[in-house]
């Protein structure tokens, strides 16, 4: 009897929560919000690593749920293979079944057996065999002999049930994690064992692999089950490919109805290349549907953008049709929706975005498409590059070449090498890796993700201490003491006004200058002038330095001495108050209890603006179907928010529509709640406002709710008022665009925000429409002129931009490098009485006789010439002149001229191009 994907789902839903007593926990989002070790989720238990590691308790002794995941990277990377066979899938569901000490290894074992062959009715004697763990010695783990006991109790001959090394049956969710030994169930079609398919992991995780590749064990045992939905409805409805399962048939009916082309035909091979199309088009606009409804977004996750360029790709290459992506999110919406309600409640933002990304994709292809088939000439096998216009793509391989060149048998790029260019040029490890292969070049993928993770440790590092440096040794000597406990950080009392009261304290640590003194120690009156000093207490009302807000001041008195703290950081759990004593001091055990007080001033300015950015961020959301914020940085004197939107542009209206929300909801005095939660039920929330790319703490977590018609719900570390009326007032000050849709917002609330209402948002609404419009017209006046001047040229770009309207200086010409990165290009920019003027030589071009100092040189008999320079710049790859000021009835003939003496130089020194004088 045929059932549906939606069918065999619940089936095993049902089956374990209502026969075997599992509670049902609904899927995660697929970014890991707490986990910096994987770019997305890929396995239904990444959500409990927290209760595998010990920080956590389980929702349940048995658990069971269906888990949306996505591979695209890193252990496991499924993107290379997607489309070339039958069952590889960058998003897929997992279900899965979980205990924590509820049953044993022969119980999961019989519970997935009788559900395969009784709930599923797959014939256990013909099709069925299992795979255990036969043991590594490199480990040094035995074999689980225990296993291959219960399979043959189960009834399994000892024909279908063999040992696999570590490679196949010991399982790891990433490079660092739980992991253990696991149990497979695979299945046959002819029953001989030859051809066999996996169905079912069960995992008994009891093991930890370290971040120095290390293998310990866990200290208890866990069983964690996992069987692919797709794999699995493809048998049951008897079909070869998970692709002609009703998972994927309705995305190829609407790609067919839609592009016109031949309908899907099933095909594999390298002369199915339309259905190898088909497979991939309809994969990743799952995979890209489900990530945007998630909180992701392109720019902070490449692998995303990566997935979604390539989908857009194939829509616009193979089916002709621009829009074919976004129309394909509304079926993935219909065929998921009912189990994964957030994409229907994301549909309009997820279709924003993919709109706003296939607009960049056209530009960007506007822009590089010359550079890129200049490039193709050079070496036609870069022509198997899956993303030709991603950002970064042509200077990351210049970088490869320049490596390459200096050695004669350059076979293998490092992993710190690899890392560079993905964080100078933006590129994810599958992209570099494919830039390799084109050269024949091997990438370290392991030394690649050791170097992230280490960069991770020190970025995490650097913004704990916020510049300053606390030792190695210190932090290592730390460790044999309590955390500082800074939960009264978030008491106070409010009658009229908020009263913080003092904590008495004990001083556990003196750092002075990095260095840690535990035992007594005497503060010479040097020491007070030329160190930098911290105290760590045992515990604290101090705020420090985190999520964006800024830390509390305030005093810590000692018996004969006062301290007076100005910066607050948290290093390891533990708090450090910079600060100065007003005297000499000796701290020993007879002053080591203290009273700290915080300055209420500061801490009551800082948790209004704080509750002020929450409304802010709520209030753009409500605006802009897309939206996500890049930078918050909360002050006592006001409040900076940077965001970025998709499709619609910032508006002085906007402004205005923002501001009237925010007022609103502060006239309507709305109770701010605050609430504690466990990164699993982080991961479980439901409309709550996360950052993208931002990896939250997995303890100590708090969600701010605010419920109104202004709804705010986010995770926040900060301190916040209790009502929205204390605000008062809340008035935007500035806003700035940083780019075409990036913007930079400052605000203030309170007595100031009044003030500021009448001085400053009449010049802003005026302002912000003339600085957004003049930049792009500007950019966009440049980007063409450069557009047509390559359009035309032979060989070197020269060309002269004339306008009356625009000013040379306003002109970016730095930028216009990113237009034309692989020709030489001289341009000049004129209006009525300034000139100005810069050059770009590629390294590949440049020779003892031909480079852009000397070409900018060149002009000097009818320019005065004075180089400008940038601290960060080659003279030899770029170089431009002052602005020249001159006659208006001579202006014109002086930019000709300079034009012409351009290309006189370089028809003289580059004689291996034809030189064309761009008009």
């Amino acid at each position: 009897m045929y059932k549906s994907a939606k069918i065999i789902r619940k089936e095993f839903l049902d089956y374990f929560s209502t026969e075997l007593n599992h509670k049902i926990i609904p899927s995660s989002s697929v970014i890991p919000w707490c986990d910096s070790s994987v770019a997305f989720i890929n396995a239904g238990m990444n959500q409990l690593k927290g209760i595998f590691l010990g920080k956590e308790e389980a929702p349940g002794g048995r658990l069971v749920n269906c888990q949306k995941c996505i591979r695209v990277g890193g252990k496991h990377n499924d993107l290379k293979d997607v489309g070339l066979d039958t069952y590889h899938h960058t998003f897929f569901e997992m279900l899965g079944n979980w205990s924590f000490g509820s049953y044993s290894k022969e119980e999961a074992c019989r519970y997935a057996w009788r559900a395969l062959t009784e709930l599923y009715g797959i014939n256990r004697s013909i099709n069925l065999f299992v795979t255990y763990f036969g043991g590594d010695q490199e480990m040094q783990i035995a074999p689980d002999l225990e296993t291959r006991d219960v399979w043959r109790n189960i009834g399994l001959p000892d024909d279908k049930i063999r040992a696999c090394g570590a490679k196949d049956n010991f399982w790891e969710m990433d490079l660092t994690g739980p992991c253990g030994p696991c149990t497979e169930i695979h299945f046959d079609a002819a029953g001989s064992g030859n051809n066999l398919t996996e169905l079912w992991n069960i995992v008994f995780i009891d093991h930890q692999r370290l971040t120095d590749g290390g293998v310990v064990p866990l200290g208890r045992q866990f069983i964690d089950t996992g069987m692919g939905l797709e794999r699995l409805v493809a048998l049951l409805q008897n079909k070869n490919s998970n692709y002609d399962t009703d998972l994927f048939q309705p995305l190829f009916q609407a790609i067919h109805k839609s592009s016109g082309a031949p309908e899907y035909a099933g095909k594999f091979g390298d002369q199915a290349t339309l259905d190898t199309a088909y497979r991939v088009l309809a994969d990743h606009a799952r995979m890209v549907t489900v990530a945007l409804s998630d909180g992701s977004i392109p720019d902070k996750n490449q692998k995303l953008r990566r997935v979604l360029r390539r989908a857009t790709s194939l829509a616009i290459d193979t089916f002709g049709n621009n829009d074919l992506l976004t129309e394909l999110t509304n079926h993935v919406a219909e065929s998921l929706g009912d189990v994964y309600p957030e994409i229907q409640d994301n549909l309009k933002k997820i279709q924003v975005i993919t709109n706003y990304e296939k607009e960049l994709l056209i530009s960007q292809r506007k822009s590089t498409g010359e550079a890129w088939k200049t490039l193709l000439k050079m070496n036609p096998r870069l022509s198997t590059i899956n993303d030709p216009y991603s950002p970064g793509i042509i200077k990351a391989y210049t970088k490869l070449m320049k490596l390459k060149s200096k050695s004669s048998n350059f076979v293998a790029l490092s992993g710190k090498e690899a890392f560079k260019i993905y964080d100078s040029h933006g590129l994810d490890l599958e992209a570099i890796k494919e830039l390799a292969e084109v050269e024949g070049i091997k990438v370290d993928d392991e030394g690649f993700f050791k170097e992230m993770e280490m960069v991770r440790i020190t970025s995490r590092a650097g913004k704990q201490t916020n510049r300053r440096v606390v030792a190695k040794k210190t932090l290592e000597q730390l460790k044999v003491l309590p955390q500082t406990d800074d939960s009264f950080k978030y008491q106070y009392a409010f009658d009229d006004k908020y009263t913080f009261s003092p904590l008495e304290c004990s001083i556990i640590g003196v750092v002075i200058d990095g260095e840690l003194e535990t035992k007594s120690i005497k503060l010479t009156e040097n020491q007070l002038n030329n160190s930098e000093i911290a105290l760590i207490l045992n515990q604290t009302p101090f705020y420090a330095s985190e999520g964006g807000q800024l830390s509390d001041q305030g005093i810590i008195k000692l018996k004969n001495s006062l301290f007076k703290v100005s910066v607050v950081e948290k290093s390891e759990g533990y708090v450090l108050h910079y600060g100065t004593f007003d005297s000499p001091v000796e701290v020993n055990n007879k002053n080591k209890k203290v009273t700290a007080k915080i300055d209420s001033e500061r801490r009551v300015n800082l948790m209004m603006h704080h509750t002020a950015t929450h409304l802010l961020n709520a209030g753009l959301r409500k605006i802009f179907p897309a939206v996500a914020q890049r930078i918050s940085v909360v002050t006592p004197l006001d409040l900076i928010f940077r965001f970025s939107t998709f499709g619609k542009k910032f508006s002085p209206q906007h402004c205005q529509e923002l501001d009237s929300l925010v007022n609103k909801c502060i006239n309507q005095n709305l109770d701010v709640k605050t609430e504690g939660i466990s990164s699993l039920e982080l991961m479980n929330q439901k409309n709550l406002t996360l950052i993208p790319g931002e990896v939250y703490p997995d303890t100590g977590l708090r969600v701010v709710d605010v419920d109104g018609e202004l709804k705010s719900r986010e995770a926040c570390c900060g301190t916040h008022v209790h009502n929205t009326g204390v605000l008062k007032n809340f008035c935007i000050t500035e806003v700035h665009p940083k780019s075409s849709h990036d913007y930079l917002i400052k605000a203030v609330t309170g007595p100031q925000a009044k003030n500021a209402k009448t001085k400053t948002q009449l010049n802003y609404l005026v302002d912000v429409k003339g600085k957004n419009d003049k930049k792009e017209i500007i950019i966009d006046f440049m980007k063409s002129e450069i557009e047509r001047a390559v359009e035309k040229s032979d060989g070197c770009v020269i060309h002269c931009m004339k306008s009356n309207d625009i000013e040379p200086e306003s002109v970016p010409l730095q930028l216009a490098y990113n237009y034309c990165d692989n020709l030489p290009m001289f341009l000049i920019v004129m209006s009525k009485k300034k000139i100005r003027a810069r050059c770009f030589v590629p390294k590949e071009f440049q020779s003892t006789y031909f480079n852009a100092k000397l070409w900018m040189e060149s002009i000097n008999k009818v320019l005065p010439v004075e180089l400008g320079t940038f601290g960060d710049e080659d003279p030899l790859s770029t170089s431009h002149i002052k602005i020249v000021r001159t006659s208006k009835d001579k202006i014109e003939n002086q930019a000709e001229e300079a034009a012409a003496e351009a290309e006189k130089f370089a028809a003289l020194y580059f004689k291996k191009l034809k030189i064309k004088k761009n008009n």
